[in-house]
């Protein structure tokens, strides 16, 4: 029984009165409710202050219930309760006296105790019912990754603990956390690669497990407000480190390649053994080719599958990522060559067991090598050792190679192949570059030059190089970004005399350079400055349109780029990627491949096939444009299925921007005539 209290009826009214006026002015709250909502948190109100005036056990879990009911905060109903006690100490009397000294501290302390009791009751209904709240995650994408799923798991283990069981609190050190130990596994060694940020990771979630123990003192003794304080500041807390983990994993996924070479680099400091390995299809090509395109993107998926459930079982000591040719690469650190040999078994084996209902054969090429030497394991080296250890994969299929005489074999090759392509690296300068221009044309309307692709050449002698000749090796050695950034670099130079020719122009993007921030921190500023004037359709291939559709969607919606979709119908690309682009605007064009143009006139299929890429094209309001044209046959077919441009040297062969503006007056010449432009020279 709770002691009674002399406040008259008078002043209960008055007291609710100043609860209404304090709470109305509480961030406009109240008066956003019904008249109803507003009535029933009166009545619940003016109810616990009969009751404790009569001396009658107050509730606070039922006017918990209510404020909770009505979306109003724990603070307001904090500042309610404090706001209450205070007025009705104001208005206290005993037995209608003017109270003596020892008479107020009795009242004082009877009226503080059933506050605070109500308080806590309060505090533990809504403690309840914020353990139930689901932690959200910025970039819900990254929530498998192993340290977000850590922590969503200790977060778990808190709230069933608190509902159901204290005694299963988890109270682990910090330095024997499952999270601690997981912080030195190779894959969160690869996303914090600056060892600052893996401290600044281990400090942050000491201090949650030391809120986490003061939180479990807090509720054994069933303190509830300050647990309930506690828990919001340790969601809070856990909530800011989620959101880093996610950026470092979000980041190391967008920039995946070069972030996996650092990381390889890194282990340089570490001294246990270390191992690299490289995973690819066999036949992938030819699946492509018979089965469509689809399954080998099938192929590639379960591929990933088999990968990320032998990671879940080998976290402790290794990491792979994918690479940039439909391939996969692999780092073990710690483990030795026997567990090296078995993991490559059991990738293989689960591809097996998951492709057995599939009408072709799946298998794989697999090799891994020690490495101990990482003085020469620069970042240009890297892309050579991973071409090495492909092409070994065919003669040594899933062996583990561990010896000095193994290293060294590949050393050696590397160093050859570093000395065969230092011709590419001197000529990798502004002086030795030229930029080449190749129309693209209207198949409706004779002349008509809807853009100019932009094709990088090296000088050579009186002449000029291909790119077709060596561009493979410039991606191989890992250069390709400096390469794009010199074609960059030529095509704002020349920007005036562009502006003369077109206003759009189609450049290409290599994988790496789209990965590489300083290239896309030069683009983005092309784009804003002096490029500007013109319209820039960035070319990819299907392969790195499949693998980074996030970062593409990005640049578009931030930065309003547009993409043309290069060598479609080559074998890598998804069609739901595409129509995933189409339909958010970043996707306006599909460069339908080569390889299928050539045929056209000869084999049917491909003439369906084309017909078929460029119905889809029209319901996804793109446009179609036809590499390669190089026939009278093949552009009549293309006609036919009104494709809606052409390339090729049937049309205009590349060539330099001012040799261009000469033949322009030609094709407009032309224009009017049956006859397409054709220019060879």
């Amino acid at each position: 029984m709770s002691p009674s209290f002399s406040v008259a009826a008078s002043h209960l009214q008055a007291i609710l009165e100043s609860l209404t006026r304090f709470q109305r002015d509480y961030g406009g709250l109240i008066e956003q409710l019904e008249s109803t909502q507003r009535e029933r948190l009166h009545t619940i109100q003016e109810t616990f202050l009969k009751h404790l005036l009569n001396g009658v056990r107050v509730d606070g879990d039922a006017l918990a219930r209510v404020f909770l009911d009505l979306a109003l905060p724990f603070d307001l109903l904090l500042g309610s309760l404090n706001h209450l006690k205070a007025e009705v100490l104001r208005y206290e009397t005993v037995a209608g006296r003017q109270v003596e000294h020892d008479e107020a501290l009795q009242a004082f302390g009877a009226i503080n105790q059933i506050f605070s009791l109500a308080r806590n009751q309060a505090a533990e209904v809504y403690l309840r019912v914020e353990v139930r709240r689901p932690l959200l995650l910025e970039k819900a994408q990254m929530r498998s990754k192993m340290l977000i799923r850590l922590c969503f798991d200790w977060l778990a283990q808190i709230n069933d603990a608190i509902l159901n069981d204290l005694t299963a609190f988890p109270l682990t050190p910090a330095k024997d956390s499952p999270f601690a130990k997981a912080l030195y596994y190779p894959e969160s060694l690869l996303i914090c690669l600056d060892m600052k940020v893996c401290d600044q990771l281990q400090e942050r979630h000491r201090l949650l497990l030391q809120n986490a123990a003061i939180l479990y003192a807090m509720l054994t003794d069933r303190r509830f407000e300050a647990a309930y304080l506690l828990y919001r500041e340790i969601r809070r807390q856990l909530a800011e480190l989620l959101d880093l983990l996610g950026v470092l994993y979000f980041e190391s996924q967008t920039n995946r390649v070069q972030t996996f070479f650092k990381f390889l680099q890194g282990l340089l400091f570490l001294p246990r053994a270390k191992y690299l390995g490289v995973i690819n299809l066999k036949e992938l090509t030819r699946i492509n080719q018979v089965y469509g395109i689809e399954a080998g993107d099938r192929c590639i998926t379960l591929l990933e599958q088999c990968l990320n459930q032998v990671f879940e079982r080998h976290a402790a000591w290794m990491v792979f990522t994918r690479g940039i040719a439909g391939d996969f690469y692999l780092a073990c650190y710690g483990a030795d060559g026997r567990q090296v040999g078995a993991l490559l078994a059991e990738i293989e084996d689960c591809l097996k067991q998951c492709s057995e209902a599939l009408p072709y054969q799946v298998s794989l090429r697999s090799v891994a090598i020690r490495f101990d030497e990482l003085k020469e394991m620069t970042t240009e080296n890297m892309h050579l050792v991973i071409r090495y250890l492909s092409q070994l994969a065919r003669r040594h299929h899933n062996q583990v190679l561990e010896s000095f005489q193994d290293q060294s074999a590949m050393w050696d090759w590397v160093r050859a192949q570093y000395r065969q392509t230092l011709d590419i690296r001197s000529r990798l300068q502004a002086s030795e570059l030229e930029i080449f221009v190749q129309p693209l044309m209207s198949l409706e309307t004779w002349g008509e030059l809807h853009a100019f692709e932009v094709l990088g050449r090296f000088r050579e002698g009186d002449g000029y190089l291909s790119a077709g000749l060596f561009i493979d090796t410039l991606v191989e050695m890992g250069l390709v970004q400096t390469f794009d950034h010199l074609v960059l670099q030529r095509i704002i130079a020349q920007r005036e005399t562009l502006a003369q020719l077109t206003r759009r122009l189609f450049i290409n993007v290599s994988a790496a350079s789209l990965e590489d921030e300083s290239y896309l921190k030069a683009l983005k500023a092309a784009l804003q400055g002096p490029l500007a004037g013109f319209e820039v359709v960035l070319e990819l291939t299907e392969q790195v349109l499949l693998e980074n559709l996030e970062l593409i969607c990005c640049l578009h919606h931030r930065y309003d780029m547009i993409f043309a979709s290069d060598d479609f119908g080559s074998g890598y690309s998804s069609l739901q990627t595409v129509i995933e682009l189409a339909l958010g605007g970043g996707l306006r064009y599909l460069k339908i491949d080569g390889s299928l143009i050539r045929q056209l006139g000869e084999n049917p299929a491909s003439e369906r096939i084309v017909r078929i890429v460029h119905q889809m094209a029209q319901e996804l309001e793109l446009k179609t444009v036809a590499e390669y044209v190089e026939t009278q046959t093949q552009l009549d077919s293309l006609r036919q299925v009104a494709v809606d441009f052409g390339q090729g040297y049937l049309l205009g062969v590349p060539d330099r921007v001012e040799v261009w503006l000469s033949k322009r007056a030609y094709l407009q010449s032309r224009s009017q005539t049956e006859a397409p432009p054709v220019l060879f020279s």
